[in-house]
């Protein structure tokens, strides 16, 4: 295949939607799913995707320090613990996207359970008395969790790998 045949390829995987080029760093597969929600509303990502057909995955849970910039975004008192949760979200079995909650460990007595996180972490805050009315999501493109990975049949695996989107809240 010429190049002039493979850039017009790309060209035109990008006009519909199926790419998106980084200038200077390459091409990039386009989002599987697109969720859309009206910014009045405030719901968890596993509301948003569970609406998509997505289901969750428990993949750890932990007590740990919050990281430097922690404190500050939680209002937490120097010395305070957080509950880390890992999930992973899949969509028609395929990965998509990976999520770190942290909460802080003062809202939960004990260390919750994966069972306690089938229906959602905001659920779970509501039945201890402090439904959040809002978070904040950092968003990015990063590799799965070793364990967490899927097997792809070998045919499709060098043509279709993705990474799912990781959002931290």
């Amino acid at each position: 295949m010429s190049r002039a045949t493979l850039r017009e390829a790309m060209k035109l995987l990008e006009q519909d939607g199926l790419i998106h080029t980084g200038h200077g760093s390459g091409r990039y597969a386009a989002a599987a799913l697109r969720v859309e929600r009206p910014i009045t509303t405030y719901e968890s990502i596993r509301q948003m995707l569970s609406r998509q057909g997505s289901r969750a995955q428990v993949l750890e849970i932990r007590r740990e320090l919050p990281s430097a910039e922690m404190p500050k975004v939680l209002a937490l008192s120097s010395g305070m613990e957080v509950i880390r949760i890992a999930r992973l979200y899949r969509h028609d079995d395929k990965p998509l996207v990976f999520c770190i909650d942290s909460v802080p460990a003062s809202l939960l007595p004990g260390l919750p359970t994966a069972e306690d996180l089938v229906a959602s972490l905001n659920d779970l805050l509501d039945r201890h008395g402090c439904r959040p009315l809002m978070s904040t999501a950092n968003v990015a493109v990063t590799m799965l969790p070793r364990g967490s990975r899927p097997t792809l049949p070998a045919a499709r695996s060098a043509s279709r790998s993705s990474a799912p989107a990781r959002s931290t809240t």
